[in-house]
């Protein structure tokens, strides 16, 4: 059982890594890029940007997505994004497409990692949350644990 205790955090860690390892390893691989698809340094720094750029502007957007359907499904959705744009990344022939496959990764790098700290305790400081605490039960989005809002404690 200890084991299964720990699964969580060893694959939220991993796909951290896999998710911010992306945002630095694509620089290594942009003069091979360049070469091969025939891009101008103009069009293949854009590989690079689509990334960030759509990871920064879906980040929010993968929060409310947890919110509503659950921490679970998009995490595990996040990554399959994340994964399938890989893949069509990676068989690419044409500069446009793998700019368009990095801004795919983006997005789901960025609702897979907005809730991977919520996936194990250790990683969202729920392990050492006290009793006084002021934060919001996510179990009961609105509701606050604090036990000082009667209107906003889950009876």
């Amino acid at each position: 059982m200890g084991s299964r205790r720990w699964a969580p955090l060893w694959v939220a860690s991993s796909a951290q890594l896999m998710l911010v390892l992306d945002v630095s390893v694509i620089n290594v691989a942009l003069p091979k890029i360049e070469d091969d698809l025939g891009m101008g340094a103009e069009s293949v720094q854009w590989v690079a940007s689509a990334y960030v750029l759509a990871f920064a502007s879906a980040l929010l957007v993968g929060g409310r997505f947890a919110d509503v359907f659950g921490l679970r499904r998009v995490l595990l959705g996040g990554l399959l994004i994340f994964v399938a744009a890989s893949v069509v990344g990676g068989l690419a022939h044409t500069g446009a497409a793998v700019i368009a496959a990095r801004g795919v990764q983006g997005i789901g790098a960025a609702i897979a990692s907005r809730d991977l700290h919520r996936a194990h305790p250790a990683l969202s400081g729920r392990a050492a949350a006290n009793k006084g605490s002021r934060s919001v039960d996510r179990n009961q989005p609105g509701r606050c644990r604090c036990g000082q809002h009667p209107e906003r404690t889950a009876h």
